[in-house]
């Protein structure tokens, strides 16, 4: 009879929630502290860039030759790039800001649109001001830089052709010289002259050649929110972060309670369950009065299916137990709302009010306590004097049946019980809780137990507990109906049979008796 982790439904996420409400709080408070300290721990950073569109210039890695194709001035960018970042530039642009740059926390990083001839320079501070400043005094510097380069190659370049040009021509007048004399010396004469006017095309050339480094098409400007995701979006995930957590971490602790939950399937611990009533079932009676609300009728309904597993299983005569397993709730109303569905469908019905904790079916019906079942039980009261009718249905009130709960396990109770059932098709005690010294002594007398669980309240290992100890006792489990948890707790009038209940008129007929004990009783009050 042991319940199995397989057959054991998930808790629903409201139930879980609901239930495990400080768990998922606290987690949400943890993981919003979390985001909180990382992001007051958490240095915000700027960024900012400047464009740089590059000229071709003698002795730098672009040049006219590596602009033929769009694969070689990928290349030669990429290599301008990398010489933003060498100690020389770096010096270079430390010195015009006036600090080591790029300081702690700072970076400065070089990128190039493939194909392009666009040089884009981003420097990274914790300022904005500085952010700014760094990536435009690089983009500075670089062009200085780069300018410095190209004016040195060429001003190089002009001296080894003007030092050329002086020995070609030192060579050309030693031949003309020799020229009128010498045959060979005329052809030297020729060679030196052509060499000396490419020589001098070369440094005509070169004086004209453009050392422009380029120009920024784009100036840095100052950032005006830090670089990366924004704090308050921080703060939002981790509210979130939190909350799916928590929920997870409720459905976790709500699983491991091992509750009975309202969406199980036929059975409970191998029990089945007859009918489940629907949540948010209204308090009292449903069963023989005018519905005001689809949730009533729709318990209603349970209740008849409830009453075909009843007759399906018990043929009759039968003396029927109705216990609920958890010692916080009580069945009156259940034992009430089958009695009438029995009733309805014509069927002789009685029911004794046997839980001393409890007089709830007194409240439901409307009757008095007294005389009832303690009277009868001390010999003082006949059954039938203290029985009264409500809605076709005979009850036995319980009387003072605290004072004499010790009888329900004598042999007097067990003749009573006897004696009744044989007039009537269903006889239905209401009982404590299962576990109880009171529930056990009042359905040793019955043909048969049905149980009242607590969707979300009662747990397996409960069920599984009555179960076993009805096994040991010699009673019979009928079946199970599933009722919902009161909300606001678990107190003796929560399950559905507590103050405030429907009324039920008299039919033609009642026992007049009755009518003037209750008239007494209200006149006591």
């Amino acid at each position: 009879m042991e319940a199995t982790a397989p057959g054991r439904a998930l808790p629903s996420v409201m139930t879980a929630v609901r239930h495990h409400v400080p768990a998922l709080l606290g987690i949400v408070m943890i993981c919003l502290g979390l985001a909180v300290g990382f992001v007051m721990t958490t240095t915000p950073l700027y960024t900012s860039t400047a464009a740089l569109l590059l000229s071709p210039a003698p002795g730098n890695p672009l040049t006219v030759e590596e602009t033929a194709s769009t694969t070689r001035v990928t290349v030669a960018m990429e290599t301008e790039g990398g010489l933003l970042t060498t100690p020389t530039l770096v010096d270079l642009t430390g010195k015009v800001v006036g600090r080591a740059i790029p300081a702690e926390k700072e970076r400065v990083h070089t990128s190039s649109p493939s194909g392009s001839q666009i040089l884009e320079i981003t420097f990274t501070s914790t300022s904005p001001e500085q952010a700014q400043q760094g990536a435009q005094a690089f983009a500075d510097t670089y062009l200085e830089y780069r300018e410095g380069r190209a004016v040195a190659n060429q001003e190089a370049r002009i001296e080894r052709l003007e030092t050329q040009a002086t020995a070609a021509q030192d060579a050309l007048t030693n031949a003309l010289d020799g020229a009128a004399d010498d045959q060979f010396s005329a052809q030297e004469v020729e060679i030196y002259t052509t060499r000396l006017a490419d020589i001098n095309a070369n440094i005509s050339a070169a004086r004209v050649e453009s050392t422009d480094p380029g120009r920024v098409v784009t100036p840095a400007a100052t950032p005006t929110s830090p670089a990366g995701t924004n704090p308050f979006l921080i703060l939002l995930a981790g509210g979130i972060g939190g909350v799916l957590l928590g929920t997870l971490i409720a459905l976790l602790l709500e699983w491991r309670r091992d509750l009975v939950r309202e969406n199980e399937e036929l059975d409970v611990s191998g029990v089945s369950v007859f009918a489940r009533l629907p949540q948010r079932t209204p308090p009292g009676l449903v069963v023989g009065t005018e519905h005001s609300s689809a949730r009533s009728s729709a318990a209603h309904e349970a209740y008849r299916r409830l009453r075909a597993g009843v007759v399906a299983n018990g043929p009759r005569p039968h003396v029927l137990g109705v216990t609920a397993v958890g010692v916080h709730e009580h069945t009156s109303a259940v034992v009430a709302n089958l009695a009438i569905s029995l009733a309805e469908a014509r069927y002789s019905v009685l029911v004794i009010a046997a839980d001393p904790g409890s007089h709830g079916v007194e409240t439901l019906f409307e009757i008095s306590d007294a005389p009832g079942l303690a009277e009868v039980l001390w010999g003082t009261v006949e059954p039938r004097e203290a029985m009264r009718q409500r809605a076709g249905v005979s009850i036995l009130p319980g009387g003072d049946v605290l004072a004499a709960r010790e009888l329900l396990g004598g042999q007097g109770f067990r003749d009573t019980v006897a004696r009744l059932s044989s007039d009537f098709d269903y006889v239905i005690i209401a009982a404590s809780s299962t576990g109880t010294a009171d529930g056990d002594a009042a359905i040793a007398s019955t043909d048969s137990v049905l149980l009242s669980v607590t969707s979300s309240r009662t747990t397996h290992a409960q069920v599984s507990a009555a179960l076993d100890r009805f096994q040991r006792l010699g009673i019979r489990p009928l079946g199970a109906v599933s009722v919902p948890p009161t909300p606001g707790g678990t107190s003796r009038h929560a399950a559905h049979g507590g103050v405030g209940a429907t009324a039920v008129d008299s039919p033609a007929g009642a026992d007049t008796p009755d009518d003037s004990m209750r008239r007494a009783s209200n006149a006591d009050a």
